[in-house]
């Protein structure tokens, strides 16, 4: 167990390697890694439901990458020590107690390289009955040692499983005693074990699987998801077809209970992936779901469109992205998770136009797009795309004029600079506060300073953008540099991550990253040499040096909302332990950006609880259309029984939305209790109560103890008591 537990400790030191221009110092080896690259996950056909790949520790952490360590990896020393390192866990580790496990031994003997699972419906099987095709690389190399290997794996791991009559000359073979039919595949050439399990499965349809996988791999559903979680075969990678998957499932799921998927939207969804792997020159941990816009809530999500066209004087240290709604879409939201009516929005747009000195229309104009903070040499400020600044200026000039606030602008060294002041308490605050004070000097006095200290804003435009600061130092030193880095070569460049459709997201450049991933490395090596009985010479390693390592690396993450992709990632040059564990230095940046970060994403989280709300109220629909049908048919509300059968099935189905929705006996109403993760809407309810007229529903009143802003206004009135008090009291 503690040989176990040290392999692991060892999996979080060299997830994998990082990323940069490769150097020809080493010597590449003559044959390739040991270890070889996913085979399967390029040759998915279209009907399949789902793909998994579980990669192998050393496939992970030391196969050659599109990365810095690449040369490394791919040189003759570290090829002849990985394949040491093989021979060492299949002789000195698999042998030893704690190992005994036949299993365990026999993927440290045989397994090079991931394995790869897929569910799909069986070539040749003349229906949908899905099957499961599992593959994984070897290191036997004729039909003889395979039939050894097989032979002596399945006697000793499953009792009454075997395959008596061996591989044939083709290399098929039938195991028996399986609990599903289940024949096994081996190229002795490719030393390549294909088995094909379930219903259909037969010698026949092997033969038809093998041709139809050995194809020239071709772009496929899954491709655009794998290439962008993990293009190098050797990372982890989850993909579900739920299309088909959905398809299938609507054959057994009564129409009621798929309601509320499709007024989601979710129906619409083509897939689904998650992973870890390398992908883009970086290490990368992913979420991915191609639902194209349509119905339900997905049509709510803006598609970003960020250009990132702002210059910096040199390589910036960080930068986080933000895409802000239009009025259009703003709207949207605030309609369909019925936040506010529609006379509400139009009574909420004459009073802001009348309160602000400005049109809402010319304010969102200005307000909606592409928003950055930026850190850099000069120092920190935010950019916000605006395109025309006299539109700017002359809203900020109305807003000026009618609260008789400062609003000016001076030519400095060269520079126009506007000025704002916000004052820290408006005029009518102000005079409420004298009056209150009843003459007192002391209190005046301080109400006289205090009136005088305000917020100061101050901004230039450039490249299409309002770039403003707390202080005109910052503008200045920007201007008299000169720009010549632009912000989209730079994302896209060294840091490897795309910005322009993320509805959040953000990069940092950190120092020493790079090098502190090659140190890492190369301290696991004699690590497991010592695991695997081998004398490592590790004086002979490359330096830092010799692989020409960049000086920084990046740190990145991104919230995606692209027309037909939603989804979150985070990359690194190395592994997770580079947010925590790199250069101190430079992480002040990804400390800035942080509470940038932390300051921006409370703007959304109100239309995440109204959207979250929504969600659960509409998994009480198919509920409220099954307790009016029980009113109509009984001529009564359902009683206790009657609601536990009710019960039983929803709070399921509502589980997977975070809600639970239930019954209440004899009054019939729908309580839809929101749980799951620390939000202001966790223990949370609704209650939807019905209202009779002669024996029949005629309507359903809402309340809820939640945060009025987060409910449509149909719950607003009345509220009820905080039902989390309720259950910590008893009462």
């Amino acid at each position: 167990m503690r040989r176990l537990t040290a392999l692991l400790a060892t999996f979080t030191l060299t997830l994998t390697a990082c990323s940069s221009n490769p150097t020809s110092a080493l010597k590449a080896a003559d044959t390739a890694s040991p270890i070889a690259p996913a085979w399967l996950g390029n040759r998915v056909p279209d009907d399949a439901l789902a793909y998994v790949r579980i990669p192998s520790f050393l496939g992970l952490t030391s196969s050659p990458k599109d990365n810095a360590l690449g040369p490394f990896l791919a040189s003759d020393t570290h090829t002849d020590w990985l394949n040491s390192v093989l021979d060492g866990l299949a002789n000195n580790v698999a042998t030893k107690p704690g190992f005994e496990a036949q299993a365990i031994q026999w993927l440290l003997r045989h397994q090079r390289s991931a394995i790869e699972v897929m569910i799909s419906p069986v070539p040749g099987a003349g229906g949908t009955a899905p099957g499961i095709v599992l593959v994984m690389q070897t290191d036997i190399n004729s039909n003889t040692q395979m039939n050894q290997a097989l032979s002596s794996l399945l006697a000793e791991t499953v009792p009454g499983v075997g395959m008596p009559a061996g591989l044939d000359e083709d290399g098929i073979g039938v195991i028996t005693g399986a609990p599903v039919p289940a024949i096994v595949g081996f190229d002795a050439n490719a030393k390549r074990m294909m088995i094909l399990a379930g219903a259909g499965a037969s010698v026949e349809r092997m033969q038809t699987a093998r041709q139809a996988l050995a194809a020239i791999p071709q772009i496929t559903p899954m491709s655009k998801m794998q290439s962008r979680i993990d293009d190098s075969g050797y990372g982890m990678f989850a993909w579900v077809n739920t299309k088909n998957a959905l398809a299938m499932g609507q054959m057994m799921i009564p129409p009621q209970y798929m309601e509320p998927v499709i007024a989601s939207g979710l129906d619409q969804a083509e897939s689904i992936a998650f992973g870890y792997g390398v992908s883009n020159g970086k290490t990368r941990m992913s979420f991915l779901a191609d639902v194209p816009q349509g119905n339900g809530l997905r049509s709510l999500i803006p598609v970003p469109n960020n250009q990132l066209g702002l210059s910096t004087t040199a390589p910036p240290d960080g930068l986080l992205v933000m895409s802000l709604p239009t009025l259009a879409e703003a709207k949207a939201i605030a309609l369909a998770t019925g936040s506010i009516s529609d006379s509400e929005w139009t009574d909420y747009a004459a009073t802001a136009t009348e309160m602000l000195g400005t049109d809402i229309e010319a304010l969102y104009s200005v307000l909606s797009g592409e928003l950055l903070y930026v850190t850099e040499p000069v120092g920190s400020y935010s950019a916000l795309a605006v395109g025309n600044g006299n539109r700017v200026d002359t809203m900020f000039s109305d807003i000026a004029e009618k609260f008789d606030l400062t609003f000016e602008t001076r030519r400095v060294r060269g520079l126009d600079i506007r000025h704002f002041k916000i004052p820290t308490m408006p005029n009518d605050e102000l005079l409420d506060a004298v009056e209150t004070a009843s003459g007192d000097p002391a209190v005046l006095s301080f109400l006289s300073i205090y009136a005088n200290i305000g917020t100061h804003l101050f901004w230039v435009y450039d490249d299409g953008y309002m770039i403003f600061a707390n202080t005109p130092q910052v503008l200045i030193d920007r201007h008299n540099r000169g720009t010549t880095t632009q912000l989209s070569d730079w994302a896209n460049g060294s840091q490897n991550q795309d910005l322009t459709k993320t509805l959040l997201g953000g990069s940092v450049s950190v120092e020493g990253l790079p090098r502190f991933a090659h140190q890492a490395y190369l301290s696991s090596m004699p690590f497991l040499s010592d695991i695997a009985g081998l004398d490592l010479d590790i004086w002979s390693l490359p330096t830092g040096d010799d692989l020409n390592l960049p000086e920084k690396g990046a740190i990145s993450f991104g919230v995606i909302t692209a027309d037909d992709l939603l989804g979150t990632e985070l990359s690194f040059e190395h592994s997770p332990v580079d947010i925590i564990g790199g250069a101190s230095g430079a992480m002040t940046g990804a400390f800035v950006v942080g509470i940038a970060a932390a300051v921006a994403i409370p703007a959304y989280q109100d239309y995440q609880m109204r959207a979250k709300v929504a969600g659960a109220l509409s998994l009480a629909a198919a509920t409220k259309t099954e307790v009016a049908e029980f009113v109509l048919t009984n001529n009564r509300l359902p009683g206790e029984d009657d609601v536990d059968r009710m019960n039983t099935f929803r709070t399921g189905v509502a589980d997977s939305l975070e809600a639970s929705v239930t019954v209440q006996p004899d009054s019939g109403a729908i309580v839809v209790r929101m749980t799951g993760r620390a939000t202001p809407l966790n223990g949370r309810s609704l209650v939807l109560t019905p209202q009779l007229y002669d024996g029949v529903i005629v309507e359903w009143t809402c309340s809820s103890d939640a945060e009025p802003r987060y409910l449509p206004a149909s719950c607003r009135e009345p509220s009820l008591p905080d039902s989390r008090e309720v259950n910590k009291t008893g009462q």
